[in-house]
């Protein structure tokens, strides 16, 4: 529930909509024009000055400043991914929903570690849980096409490569659940990317550093003496 609570928090004042509202002062009509009064206002009081300083106009400066702060956050709030509990992963593929679809525009810093989750949890061994992240996926990719932006699979291609460059170290660095995580996230962008991902194949660089990667992986079974003697 408190990741839930953040998204939807965040996504009120983040939206995506508001970003491009301009405010629209009505035009004054000669025929509603009152004679100027002598009324003083009278002076704010102490807790009306306390409430003033609190509020912030959310400009674009603002905005740009907010998604890089907000990132620290959000990677920190991914490391769930690895949570035994698929209800601790679902409500984390409903936090990652959120915010792709209400602010993947104003947390643009954000996105590439949101998506991550979500294609990560594509492979997820709870059915639950991976149809709503490949649900999740789609309808970010349909939003992102109507909005005339480059189409996701090029954004996953880069992620993919990125992956791909970093693949070996990342096996050689984590613990057994990120290792997995890392490879469910490997299987989900291969999944998604589908025949594209042809491309890679044919990157020596990036093939051979998936196979050493998947080669440090590997363990071999010594407990059944009968492996030698065959």
């Amino acid at each position: 529930m408190a990741l839930l609570a953040w998204a939807h928090f965040v996504s009120m004042v983040m939206a995506d909509r508001d970003a491009d509202v301009t405010r629209d002062f009505p035009s004054a009509s000669h025929g509603n024009l009152q004679p100027p009064t002598t009324h003083v206002p009278s002076p704010p009081s102490t807790q009306e000055q306390q409430r003033k300083s609190l509020l912030r106009e959310r400009t674009a400066e603002w905005r740009v400043e907010t998604d890089a702060k907000l990132s620290i956050l959000v990677q920190k709030m991914t490391s769930p991914v690895t949570r035994d509990s698929w209800r601790v992963r679902l409500a984390l593929v409903l936090w990652a929903h959120c915010l792709l679809a209400h602010c993947h525009r104003t947390l643009v810093t954000c996105v590439p570690a949101v998506l991550e989750v979500l294609v990560t949890l594509t492979h997820d061994d709870y059915p639950r849980v991976s149809s709503a992240a490949r649900q999740a996926v789609e309808l970010f990719s349909q939003e992102y096409a109507r909005e005339g932006s480059r189409q996701l699979t090029s954004v996953l291609e880069e992620r993919l490569h990125a992956l791909a460059s970093a693949l070996p170290r990342l096996m050689r660095q984590h613990d057994d659940a990120r290792k997995l995580s890392t490879l469910q996230l490997l299987a989900g962008y291969l999944q998604l990317l589908g025949p594209r991902v042809i491309s890679l194949v044919h990157s020596h660089p990036h093939l051979s550093r998936i196979t050493q990667a998947l080669l440090q992986t590997l363990t071999l079974e010594v407990g059944d003496t009968r492996i030698i003697e065959q």
